[in-house]
């Protein structure tokens, strides 16, 4: 977060709390990613003994997995309709950096030949930014993350 500036000012203006708030929200997506992808795992919901397997103990855990799976769905889909309102056309881009630490303009340029240029994209992210603590304000982070 070092390369970041921390509360931008002008028309996307957020104060450092904000900021920060909105920025590690967004860099949990691949967290969140990852275990929305381990949680489908169906047999997660077994619990497996020596001497036979357990489709259920005293918490339902394929129902306790589903409920988890729904939470993590609606913290993605508030960054990804973030990052589409940010910029509909790079929201892609948009989406690999600042979901990711090490994606620099640089990176997605060459890497994933994205079509904007050095300023558009920052001024895309700023406002990325920004239009995801709007969403964090008015939605919350709906319980634990």
């Amino acid at each position: 977060m070092s390369r970041r500036r921390i509360g931008c000012k002008g028309k996307y203006a957020l104060g450092v709390h904000e900021f920060g708030m909105a920025y590690h929200y967004a860099l949990n997506y691949q967290d969140w990613l990852m275990e929305y992808n381990a949680l489908a795992d169906p047999s997660t919901g077994l619990r497996y003994d020596k001497d036979h397997v357990q489709t259920s103990t005293q918490v339902d855990t394929t129902e306790a997995n589903g409920i988890r799976r729904a939470e993590l769905r609606e913290h993605m889909k508030i960054v990804e309709q973030a990052a589409i309102e940010a910029d509909p056309d790079l929201y892609r881009f948009i989406l690999l950096g600042v979901t990711m630490e090490e994606a620099t303009y640089d990176i997605l340029r060459r890497k994933y030949d994205m079509p904007a240029s050095r300023g558009t994209f920052y001024d895309r992210r700023r406002k990325f930014y920004w239009v995801l603590w709007q969403h964090i304000e008015k939605f919350g982070t709906k319980g634990t993350i």
